[in-house]
């Protein structure tokens, strides 16, 4: 008999007005509460839930067969992105981490950082990072957790100015919380902390101007809703050679690190022979000219007698006598080179479209073909030609832009490599979305000394 028992009701909104999320998803994942949650389900049964803490949008985030691709925006220096992940085998697959301004704007290979909104933390402390994988969060940031990454993987990470964690820290101090700014380790996990030093002047108009001691600055504005969105750098950049490895529990450290970037990873499956050193491992190339020949260079910073410091400024090149290009049957010789990127396919949010190629690689022209090559290796990757009348007497590059020029008629002209190296005519191909490119006024390409050019890597 089930008489007398007490009538049961499920609410279908939680406290707040705000809808009651499914214990499950969808595989593809499904948004919740304006963009601020997204919930999915791996093929191994583990549910997923990512959510932001503070003002910011996931809008943008999708999932497929190699993981996770979390995009953010119209975040700032408070906003926590957490996640939850429960049953199956407890474990998710990460594929990239981008700002979705940067994804959607085909910026996503950008080491700027200008035009993405700032973070305090990403904590993904069940996700692995996938071979191949990519995380830039180079507008700036103050925390990042991951359970592991994979061989060949890219993590771009830029310190938010320390007038940010100072008042993080204060405001948690002030409320009883202590901010755990420089973190000791588990048994399973190592942490790292790099940090710089800086003043910060904020005018009228919400503008921020972060100067750290490495004399480089950040300039932040802070627009609707509280966002905080890096707008533009500058100074000099060094290398991060004040990181503190704390590995081992329990046993004492050097002395902790001023308040800066934390990155914990518990694991990294690396499957290089040796790791390179970011101080020494510089190589530039060279064109020389007169023997019609693409030539490498080791490069060594000068150091202090003490052998402790070094000075990036001043370095003393040496010809790698084991570096030589593969060069296919029938080419020319060479008369332009440039490093450069294969990025492709072109970001698309309507078609989840994501690029499955990032990679550094060395251009070489003969005027009318372009020569792709890897630039450790030598290796041969591709060509493509260049469409008459315009010859590529020149070359050059940044981080999300590949142009080739034509002294003769002092023209320039944007290319894609990745749709150059794929096109059914093997053609020149332009950037998919292109972003207005001004020459200035009189600019003359041709102001090269003859001979010898030479290209950093």
């Amino acid at each position: 008999m089930l008489e007398g028992l007490e009538e049961r009701w499920l609410p279908s909104q939680a406290a707040g007005g705000l809808p009651i999320v499914p214990d499950s998803s969808t595989p593809t994942g499904d948004f919740f509460h304006n963009y601020q949650q997204f919930n999915y389900t791996t093929p191994d049964g583990t549910r997923v839930e990512i959510k932001i803490i503070g003002v910011g949008s996931l809008q943008g985030t999708f999932v497929d067969a190699s993981g996770l691709h979390l995009l953010f925006s119209k975040t700032n220096a408070y906003t926590r992105i957490v996640s939850n992940v429960h049953g199956g085998n407890q474990q998710a697959a990460l594929a990239s981490i981008y700002s979705y301004d940067l994804y959607t704007n085909s910026a996503v290979t950008s080491l700027s950082g200008i035009g993405a909104s700032l973070l305090r933390t990403i904590n993904l402390p069940n996700f692995n990072l996938i071979a191949g994988g990519t995380i830039n969060v180079d507008s700036g940031i103050a925390n990042l957790n991951l359970n592991s990454v994979g061989p060949n993987t890219q993590i771009n990470l830029r310190v938010l100015p320390t007038s940010y964690l100072t008042a993080f820290a204060t405001a948690n101090s002030n409320s009883g919380v202590t901010a755990n700014t420089n973190p000791t380790t588990s048994n399973t996990s190592s942490s790292s902390t790099s940090s710089s030093s800086s003043t910060t002047t904020t005018t009228s108009s919400g503008t921020t101007v972060g100067t750290s001691s490495n004399n480089n600055s950040s300039v932040i504005v802070t627009g609707a809703f509280l966002v905080q969105s890096l707008a533009g750098i500058n100074g000099e950049f060094a290398t991060a050679g004040n990181i503190i490895n704390v590995s081992t529990p329990g046993t004492p450290g050097p002395t902790p690190a001023p308040p800066g970037l934390v990155l914990k990873i518990n694991k990294i499956n690396g499957n290089i022979t040796s790791p390179p050193n970011l101080l020494t491992d510089n190589v530039i190339f060279g064109l020389d000219a007169t023997a019609g020949k693409v030539v490498r260079f080791n490069l060594t910073p000068k150091q202090n007698q003490a052998g402790t410091l070094v000075d990036m400024t001043s370095q003393t090149g040496t010809l790698d006598t084991n570096f030589s290009l593969q060069t296919p049957p029938g080419m020319g010789t060479p008369i332009a080179i440039s490093l450069g990127r294969d990025v492709g396919p072109a970001t698309d949010l309507a078609t989840q479209t994501y690029p499955t190629t990032n990679e550094l690689v060395l251009l070489v022209s003969t005027g009318h073909e372009i020569y792709v090559f890897n630039p450790t290796t030598g290796a041969f990757i591709g060509s493509f030609s260049v469409p008459g009348p315009f010859v590529a007497t020149t070359l050059g590059s940044t981080d999300t832009l590949t142009v080739m020029g034509d002294v003769a008629t002092n023209q320039l002209q944007m290319i894609d490599v990745y749709n150059s190296l794929n096109s059914s005519t093997h053609t020149a191909q332009p950037p998919t979305n292109p972003s207005p490119y001004p020459v200035p006024e009189n600019y003359n390409l041709n102001t090269a000394a003859p001979g010898f050019s030479l290209w950093a890597a």
